[in-house]
């Protein structure tokens, strides 16, 4: 491609990944397996035209911490984090255990560091209504 020439939309090139094979005993010596499989990969010029939505980024922000609340050990605080502004904290907590299924997955708190109290604290079934109570709490 010459210099000023505009890049085309679409470039592809291919890669092929080939199985491992032992290196023969003579040094520097090196056989080429039998190819595994190949791709086609395709590069996109110019401006990105699609972006993943932010509501998926902040489901998976949501989910990374419910993972991390199921992590902490038994007879540890469980709780996580989610944001802090100014003397306010967000934390996710382990809701209590119920024996139906349908019980509520955790909880989040607003909790005040200089009253050294919980504001609000809302009871989330599933992640997209932690998302949601999340947000809320930080437009206050």
């Amino acid at each position: 491609m010459t210099p000023g020439t505009p890049r085309p939309a679409v470039q592809s090139r291919t890669v092929i990944v080939f199985r491992a094979e032992k290196r023969s005993s003579e040094r520097g010596a090196r056989t080429r397996g039998q190819p595994v499989q190949t791709f086609q990969i395709q590069e996109l010029g110019g401006e990105i035209v699609a972006k993943t939505p932010d509501d998926a980024f902040r489901k998976l922000r949501m989910t990374r911490a419910y993972i991390k609340l199921l992590c902490i050990p038994e007879g540890e605080t469980k709780s996580v984090s989610l944001a802090q502004i100014g003397n306010y904290e967000i934390f996710m907590l382990e809701a209590a255990k119920a024996d139906s299924h349908d019980g509520p997955l955790f909880l989040i708190e607003l909790f005040d560091h200089d009253a050294q109290s919980v504001v609000e604290s809302c009871v989330c079934h599933d992640i997209e209504e932690g998302v949601t109570v999340f947000e809320n709490l930080i437009s206050r």
